[in-house]
């Protein structure tokens, strides 16, 4: 096993400049209360990865007990702040599991959870949202020009083609629920008024959307018009 060394550089220039010299070294340090890797032997500046040596064995971040009595926690932040102009996409997180080559069980790319788990006694929850997602702009002095949709959830279907399917493909599937269900399918608060009327009159239908309730298949009609 080889030995590793820590020393501290007076500089992150210094780091960088060590980790090149010494390619095969542990290269990790700190600076300005922030962690980087160091630089490859060609002067690239290289991806920090974190690996556990075992399939069953993940990275966990901040999996504790919290013992604040006032204000909020977030578990984990990720804000990368763009702050030139470019031409690119600027992505948050990406997540992208992936089977190569092989077969396996259910493929889940991200699965949310919020669990309140059984107490004492009775308690008193304020709300609980298993996804929120927040569209935030600038106020009207830092206008903004979109040259595409602003949308809160896009999804693209890409399935190739020749793939054998048992189930049906759907934009969103309702499970079976375990002991209470869900009372409606949507609600929009009251202040949303664009787009949405509940004393217009329709005019003649023209086309549906189609849904499977139970297994079975359901249309719901559009129409060409409202007044």
């Amino acid at each position: 096993m080889a030995i590793r060394y820590i020393h501290e550089f007076l500089s992150l220039a210094e780091f960088n400049q060590a980790s090149r010299d010494l390619p095969n070294a542990l290269a990790f340090g700190a600076f300005s209360n922030a962690f980087y890797p160091g630089q490859d032997s060609s002067s690239n500046h290289t991806h920090f990865r974190f690996n556990t040596q075992a399939d069953n064995k993940n990275i966990r971040l901040n999996s504790r007990n919290y013992t604040n009595t006032s204000g909020g926690s977030s578990a984990v932040q990720i804000k990368p702040n763009q702050n030139v102009t470019t031409t690119g996409d600027l992505t948050g997180l990406e997540v992208s599991p992936r089977y190569n080559d092989c077969g396996d069980g259910t493929l889940i790319c991200i699965k949310a959870d919020p669990v309140i788990k059984d107490a004492t006694s009775a308690r008193t929850i304020a709300a609980l949202r298993g996804l929120e997602i927040n569209i935030d702009l600038p106020n009207a002095g830092s206008a903004v020009t979109f040259t595409n949709d602003v949308v809160a959830i896009r999804v693209f279907p890409d399935f190739g083609s020749g793939h054998t399917f048992s189930g049906v493909r759907a934009i969103m599937e309702i499970a079976n629920p375990n002991t209470s269900q869900f009372q409606y399918f949507l609600e929009i608060e009251s202040a949303n008024s664009s787009g949405v009327e509940t004393t217009e009159t329709v005019a003649t239908q023209n086309g549906w959307i189609k849904v499977r309730v139970g297994g079975t298949d359901h249309y719901i009609p559009l129409y060409d018009s409202a007044s």
